[in-house]
């Protein structure tokens, strides 16, 4: 009877990608811990505007594509939390030149790359 109740709320987790996320996130923290982020000898960038304006891109496009696993690491890696906030996104559409259209539901990385194939006669 246990292992039943076991194996079904692992698999309820399972399906909701919960367990997933949290294998990610402590496999980071492990990482962190152990500072196997240091071994690759790479610096990281100096965060300008532009770094958090691609940060968001690629946060935004992890989220949509539903790489949760990825964005968590994602997330750590860059210190960056991506939150879908209407206001941020309209003003990064502004920056980038993007205008409401029927790509609305896909994400602005998506939209961006639309837009330069379209600039570029592809």
């Amino acid at each position: 009877m246990e292992e039943k109740l076991v194996e079904a709320v692992r698999g309820g987790l399972e399906r909701d990608g919960v367990l997933g996320k949290l294998r990610s996130e402590i496999r980071c923290e492990v990482l962190r811990l152990l500072g196997i982020h240091d071994l690759k000898k790479v610096s990281k960038p100096i965060i300008t505007p532009e770094v958090n304006l691609i940060n968001s891109l690629i946060g935004e496009y992890l989220q949509w594509i539903g790489y949760s696993y990825t964005s968590a690491i994602f997330s750590s890696e860059s210190d960056f939390i991506y939150s879908r906030d209407e206001n941020i996104h309209r003003r990064i559409m502004s920056e980038l030149g993007l205008k409401d259209s029927s790509d609305d539901s896909l994400p602005l990385l998506c939209q961006l790359i639309n837009k330069v194939k379209q600039n570029c006669n592809y």
